[in-house]
């Protein structure tokens, strides 16, 4: 590989890398048939899994158009799981699968074809993509990774065909990609520092910076994935350090405690941004957290609200398993009251009872019992009568003194005599002899007005 400055007639220098072939190889992409696959990814009839699986396809079938071998290829999905790293055939099938409905991909043991769709070509029909970046793109390529590469290659890297040749370097522009593949601008300066980081993609400093037609790129030839580890001999043992090695401690010393040994221990307050278990089993503890929920306006202060943060903990003390405090925590600020039972909201309402110390008993009323109806009745005859004799004729003052005097006597000792028969084990007309519901009242049952 050599490097040389080549003059044309738009730009003073281009420069660019020139070398016979690519190392570990490339493939000439179809790109009506990636850009019918992109189309559908943005659409939403594939997903970014399907993307790759299509280009560990492509792969694939390169790799069996190599092999020159006279029997008949097969074509398995562990294959495929092992270009795109992933463990589930399922994940697989599903992805051939929605790739089969898209009309983009056959796939069955003996056959294998890849598919145009109906879309429009645009730029070169065969782009030059390296093997090496193309299983690296399957295997734990993103959306923006992908399409930038993809855009890369067909800008920066060129092969002609008559003269057996590759030629890397071009003009690669952020913003044509963006609205090309439909990513942001971001994401393309991202997926470059990316590329650029692993090594595959280098920027050309000559002083200029890119105007309209872009920045200057190179891609590099010889590249290597890094990544990958080196092959380990599995024919020998691995012994165990000795106790006194102190990287490796022996039992439990230096390090951390576990969980249960971490939430044992009480802090000063409860928080009600780390809420341990043992928070939930102190009703004091809970009115604390609640009077945080107010705080925080995850709950009115009301007696109601106080009862649902009680009934949420004796819930996620009773059906939290493995995670009480984060059931607890989902409950408050999800607002699922709907999960809490009536068995949780009495156990709540005892713990809440506790919380806030003994009841105070209800005070005694000092207002006096209402009369019974017979009083009443009399009072409000007493009244009419003295009415009427008040506008009827006037009495003298010491008259109406003395009979004023007599009336009180009477009702008082009525009043006494209800009492005593409407009280336990008597009717209501025991003790009368006349056959009178009351007892006390004069033989006429009159009562000389004022």
């Amino acid at each position: 590989m050599q490097l040389h400055a080549k003059q044309t007639r738009n730009s003073r220098y281009r420069w660019s890398h020139s070398a016979e072939k690519i190392d570990g190889g490339f493939i000439l992409l179809d790109m009506g048939a990636f850009q019918a696959c992109w189309k559908a990814h943005r659409s939403g009839d594939l997903r970014l899994v399907d993307i790759r699986v299509w280009l560990a396809v492509v792969e694939i079938l390169e790799q069996r158009r190599l092999a020159k071998s006279r029997k008949r290829p097969l074509f398995r999905l562990e294959e495929l799981a092992t270009l795109i790293g992933s463990a589930s055939l399922r994940t697989v099938r599903s992805s051939v699968r929605r790739l089969e409905r898209a009309c983009l991909l056959t796939w069955n043991e003996r056959n294998l074809r890849l598919h145009r769709g109906d879309v429009m070509r645009t730029g070169r029909p065969y782009v030059p993509v390296p093997r090496r970046l193309l299983k690296w793109l399957a295997n734990s390529g993103s959306k923006s990774d992908i399409a930038t590469a993809i855009a890369t290659c067909d800008s920066c890297l060129f092969f002609w065909s008559k003269e057996k040749r590759v030629e890397s370097g071009g003009y690669s522009k952020s913003g044509e990609v963006s609205a090309r593949y439909g990513i942001s601008e971001r994401s393309v300066k991202r997926s470059r520092t990316k590329l650029k980081k692993i090594g595959w993609l280098a920027a050309v400093s000559d002083g200029r910076a890119g105007g309209r037609t872009g920045a200057r790129f190179t891609a590099d030839v010889t590249w290597q994935r890094s990544d990958l580890s080196p092959q380990r001999n599995r024919n020998y043992t691995v012994l165990s350090p000795p106790k006194e090695d102190q990287i490796t401690p022996f039992g439990r010393k230096y390090q951390e405690p576990p969980a249960a040994d971490r939430g044992a221990k009480l802090r000063s307050a409860p928080d009600l941004r780390r809420v341990i278990v043992n928070d939930l089993k102190s009703p004091a503890r809970v009115n604390r957290l609640y009077e945080q929920c107010v705080r925080a306006r995850l709950i009115k202060p009301s007696e109601a609200g106080r009862l649902k943060v009680f009934a949420a903990a004796e819930r996620a003390l009773r059906c939290g398993t493995t995670n009480p405090a984060g059931l607890f925590v989902a409950v408050i600020r999800k607002r699922l009251w709907h999960h809490i039972s009536q068995r949780d909201e009495d156990r709540g309402r005892d713990a809440m009872r506790r919380s806030l110390g003994p009841t105070s008993r209800r005070r005694t009323s000092n207002r006096p019992s209402n009369p019974p109806m017979t009083c009443r009745r009399s009072v409000r005859d007493l009244i009419a009568a003295s009415l009427q004799s008040a506008a009827g004729s006037e009495k003298p003052d010491t008259q109406i003194a003395s009979t004023r005097r007599k009336n009180e006597q009477q009702l008082v000792s009525f009043s006494h005599d209800e009492q005593r028969n409407t009280g336990p084990g008597h009717g209501s007309s025991a003790g009368c002899h006349d056959g009178r519901a009351t007892r006390g009242l004069p033989t006429g049952g009159q009562i000389d007005p004022v």
